[in-house]
């Protein structure tokens, strides 16, 4: 049964014009589905191992190997004030076209898969309140008090979603590689949920080492950076994950069910070496970002079978190229799709 993580009532009902306005905003014909979690229960969705906290989903199914602790959500908050700065948006595409009011009065839905913390869903939910915004994810980590025209839910991204054919008008996926062993089951289920026209928008940082400098070498310029992500794949893999660069845009061109498939990339220095201001701070704050990125995969490297000395050696030796080598950027990729029209 999927679960509903955010109190059905708010703690201020002036501010959120009470319980009346919240369910006449959001009820769907699907809810009694759900049930929601209480606060005694939230506990139990986390394992501690090593004195970190992972989601602790009964069935085992899903892959995602990071920790939900301090420092990995304080990762996820910077990421999303990053992204702003970088795309100047939180979103690319035709996206305020989706989102347009209807005529028939019928509200807009979007559906933000893999939602974490679920920034980007309150941001656009304030920014749109006539619109309503679902997040999904594996566990229990965004606000139990979200806005009026917010609900989160725990879901395991492998499998079925709960909300029938053609619910939603928009579905947000960002930076969920790292949770996902079968794209085309995915792509398929999402076509499933979209109206016909309704869009899709993959978004997914390329996890390889990336130089700004034409015909620059990374293997030989950032060896280091070259072994890390190699061993980060390597350890996915055998999870079933797999982080090549085409995923998710691969299935997507696969896919009969999508069209107008565009795909646009952006680039984020790693370090201060811009000269220009804006990109000097995108960059530091992209090299704390990998900082802490580096600080969430050690258990991940050290239940692999290295050793703590070799993990700490890994880690360090690439995070010493972050600080020391210029032309090193980060690759992001934004694919945004339209259901095919019956």
């Amino acid at each position: 049964m999927p679960v509903l993580t955010n109190h059905s009532s708010p703690p201020n009902d002036e501010e959120y014009n009470g319980e009346a306005v919240l369910e006449g905003d959001l009820s769907d014909s699907s809810d009694s589905q759900v049930q929601e979690v209480s606060d005694e229960e939230i506990q139990t969705y986390f394992n501690e191992r090593a004195g970190t906290l992972f989601h602790n989903w009964s069935n085992g199914t899903c892959p995602y190997p990071l920790p939900v602790d301090a420092n990995e959500l304080a990762r996820l908050d910077l990421m999303h004030d990053t992204l702003y700065r970088l795309l100047g948006a939180h979103y690319l595409g035709p996206v305020p076209e989706v989102l347009a009011p209807t005529q028939d009065g019928r509200k807009r839905k979007v559906l933000d898969i893999c939602t974490g913390n679920g920034k980007w869903v309150i941001d656009m939910a304030e920014a749109l309140p006539e619109v309503k915004f679902r997040g999904v994810d594996i566990v229990p980590i965004a606000t139990r008090y979200p806005p009026p025209n917010v609900r989160f839910e725990m879901h395991d991204v492998g499998e079925q979603f709960r909300w029938g054919n053609g619910d939603f008008d928009l579905i947000h996926a960002r930076d969920i590689s790292m949770a996902i062993r079968n794209w085309p089951n995915l792509i398929n289920e999402c076509a499933r949920l979209l109206r016909p026209g309704g869009l899709f928008v993959s978004c997914e940082w390329i996890h390889f080492p990336v130089a700004a400098r034409t015909g620059l070498d990374v293997n030989t310029y950032a060896p280091a950076s070259v072994r890390f992500f190699n061993a980060i794949h390597q350890i996915l893999q055998g999870k079933g994950v797999h982080l090549g660069p085409l995923n998710p845009h691969f299935p997507l061109t696969q896919s009969l069910q999508f069209t107008d498939i565009s795909t646009e990339r952006r680039f984020a220095p790693i370090g201060q070496w811009p000269v220009d201001e804006a990109w000097k701070i995108i960059g530091n704050d992209q090299k704390m970002i990998l900082r802490r990125f580096t600080t969430s995969v050690m258990l991940m490297l050290t239940d692999s079978g290295m050793t703590e000395l070799e993990a700490g050696q890994l880690t360090a030796d690439y995070l010493g190229e972050v600080d020391n080598k210029d032309d090193l950027v980060c690759e992001y990729v934004i694919t945004h799709a339209r259901k095919v029209l019956e």
